[in-house]
């Protein structure tokens, strides 16, 4: 079982998301919202039920990622919980199609950028991590790099950003 993968239980009384760090811990969690007898099986990785009432919800998953400082440029970017985007700048998006210093100052920021991707991706920050709503079960994301490059604006005489074309 992948242990980043979230579960939305809500459709049955539970949470969304909630993680498990196995089948058995997902079927143990089923039984006890439903009152019904879960399994996993191994062969068709699906979760089955003989005594559930009628079709069971689909559930939906999320995936979630840490954020990371692999190259060591912003000590501390992971504060108490919460990111410090005092201790960094930039988050690279190179492992998900995108630029390699995108420039962030707020988690509405981080979710922008993963927007603007393409594919667009719908993502949460929760803490020091990223949940990926919508993502992709033919790639496995990756963890986010933090970075504390600084990145100057360049502009024209009337205050408008040039373009790579400009130059």
């Amino acid at each position: 079982m992948i242990t980043n993968l979230g579960f939305d239980l809500s459709g049955l009384g539970g949470s969304n998301p909630e993680y498990f760090a196995s089948p058995a811990a997902l079927v143990t969690r089923l039984n006890t919202l439903t009152g019904a007898t879960w399994t996993y099986n191994a062969t068709t990785c699906k979760f089955e039920s003989i005594n559930y009432p009628g079709g069971p919800p689909a559930i939906d998953t999320r995936y979630r990622v840490d954020f990371v400082d692999a190259n060591a440029d912003s000590t501390g970017f992971c504060n108490a919980g919460a990111l410090d985007f005092n201790a960094f700048r930039t988050i690279d998006l190179t492992a998900y199609g995108g630029a390699a210093f995108v420039a962030v100052t707020s988690s509405a920021d981080i979710v922008t950028a993963f927007a603007a991707l393409s594919p667009s991706l719908t993502v949460n920050v929760s803490g020091c991590q990223l949940e990926i709503i919508n993502w992709n079960v033919a790639a496995t994301p990756t963890n986010v790099e933090v970075n504390n490059v600084k990145i100057a604006d360049v502009e024209d005489g009337s205050g408008n950003d040039l373009t790579c074309a400009d130059y």
